[in-house]
């Protein structure tokens, strides 16, 4: 049973130390406390296997800016075990703890800026990401990697300390057009290269000078192999027109083969024919 908690007059819950399971070990975090927050009514819909047991999965899952559980069901329903979620806020990770049941304690409300990401005593088989679209998003300034609400640095970071054997991650489109393709572009090689740190104070370009010229070097062999497209949900049966730029990075040292995007299984021909 999914519950989506949905009051808007909710406010921020006071902040706490949060633990981990599995994957990571947080430090103390804060939720920019803004008072207390009251009970919400929940929408109730059918999906019990998220509740089932987990018998068979793989190995666990650590998911930041995991929002209300749209991406980690359907992580959940592709075989990956639950594990860790991080979301700063209160609503969402309600809404994780009502549907994760006896894995809610899993779920981490803070600023995953506060984490001290290192890894657990097992294997982490998923490392996914839907960072905040707002910095990038034609609706919004644009100001991209210099608005302090970019978490790509936080993706990098969390990659680094865990070292799982895959990445996801999504974002608008638009982080691929004209303005940020640059920047874009470097967050790839971060991924692909993610122990080359950018030193404190760093400008983001001087680094990627540094992490092309790493590349170049002989011998040199990425850590991540990185693919990356621009992928249109209703060309996959879902029934919206919903663009968005998947990431998906996996180990080369693990004898993981690179990732290959399904080809798209609806369009207009067959919508028409149908």
């Amino acid at each position: 049973m999914i519950s989506v908690h949905h009051d808007r007059a909710a406010r921020r819950s006071t902040s706490r130390e949060v633990t981990t399971r599995d994957a990571a070990t947080a430090a103390p975090c804060t939720a920019r406390p803004r008072g207390t927050t009251r009970p919400a009514p929940a929408l109730q819909l059918a999906f019990p296997d998220v509740q089932d047991d987990r018998r068979g999965r793989r190995e666990p899952t650590v998911e930041i800016c995991a929002g209300a559980f749209g991406l980690g069901l359907g992580i959940l329903q592709a075989g990956f075990a639950p594990g860790s979620y991080y979301d700063i806020d209160p609503h969402a990770c309600a809404t994780l703890r009502a549907n994760l049941g006896v894995w809610a304690s899993g779920v981490h409300e803070g600023d995953i800026r506060t984490v001290a990401w290192k890894p657990g005593t097992g294997r982490i088989d998923l490392l996914a990401a839907g960072t905040d679209c707002r910095p990038f998003s034609l609706a919004g300034l644009q100001a991209g990697q210099h608005d302090p609400r970019n978490l790509f640095p936080e993706l990098v970071r969390a990659l680094r300390g865990m070292e799982p054997l895959a990445l996801l991650s999504e974002n608008v489109p638009n982080l691929v057009g004209r303005s940020f393709r640059p920047y874009f572009d470097y967050v790839v090689r971060q991924i692909a290269d993610p122990f080359l740190v950018a030193r404190v104070g760093e400008i983001w370009w001087r680094h990627d000078e540094r992490l092309k010229a790493h590349a170049a070097e002989p011998g040199f062999r990425p850590l991540y192999d990185v693919r990356w497209r621009v992928v249109n949900a209703a060309d996959y049966g879902v029934p919206q027109y919903r663009k968005r730029v998947i990431v998906v990075a996996t180990r080369a040292d693990a004898g993981i083969a690179p990732y290959r995007f399904s080809a798209a299984t609806h369009g207009k021909a067959t919508l028409l024919r149908d």
